[in-house]
């Protein structure tokens, strides 16, 4: 049991990095919705989007399945963060 209080412990240390990281790609994400918003364009961009899964697919090896189906999660984080700022941008 040892070991796993350990192995717990290490993955508490990564998430606290994780969380820091995600907060800092929501700001970014915020930012872009009024950009995106001010130049009429849409939120959604399949180039974007498969623009970085070939990225993601590349650097993540044996992990490609789990590493994409995170990135489209935080995919569509970002598009209903992005349509909740626009949303109160224009009521």
């Amino acid at each position: 049991m040892n070991n796993l209080k350990k192995l717990r412990e290490e993955i508490d240390l990564i998430d606290n990095e994780l969380m820091p990281l995600f907060l800092k790609r929501m700001g970014i994400i915020a930012k872009m919705a009024k950009e995106k918003h001010s130049l009429g364009l849409e939120i959604y961009s399949p180039e974007r989007e498969a623009e970085i899964l070939k990225n993601v697919s590349q650097k993540s090896g044996d992990m490609e399945a789990y590493a994409t189906e995170l990135y489209n999660k935080l995919f569509e984080l970002s598009r209903n963060y992005q349509k909740d700022i626009i949303g109160k941008i224009i009521s």
